[in-house]
């Protein structure tokens, strides 16, 4: 399995994460759809978020303590991703236990990186 590098900030992980979209984009044959686009950018998150290296637990964050409603959850999953990184949220979602909450804040990261995609360009939304 190929190894994803360790990256010294979360902006460089991001900038990261959109270069590897762009190329998948970019090798897909034919205009791809927004649908496809969108496709691209998961299956992106996915392989980033499957590589991360998560071998201890975390503590969950004090943050969580009254985190009962899962979209709150994800919201924060989503501020330690790009405060300290991927890595960092993965590992506090997988010690939650709730595949749902993994699958959310994956989703909700295609979302974000879509759009960012969209803005730069790369991705025509009205495709």
């Amino acid at each position: 399995m190929e190894q994803y590098p360790q990256f010294e900030t979360p902006h460089a992980e991001q900038e990261h994460i959109v270069e590897r979209a762009v190329e998948a984009h970019e090798q897909f044959e034919g205009t791809p759809s927004q649908e496809d686009s969108r496709k691209i950018v998961h299956d992106t998150i996915g392989k980033h978020i499957q590589q991360q290296k998560v071998d201890d637990p975390a503590d969950l964050p004090d943050a969580f303590a009254d985190l009962e409603d899962d979209k709150k959850q994800v919201e924060e999953l989503v501020h330690i991703a790009f405060d300290r990184g991927i890595g960092d949220a993965v590992r506090v979602a997988r010690t939650l236990r709730d595949p749902r909450v993994l699958d959310d804040f994956h989703d909700t990261l295609t979302d974000h990186f879509f759009d960012r995609l969209v803005v730069a360009g790369v991705i025509d939304k009205r495709e």
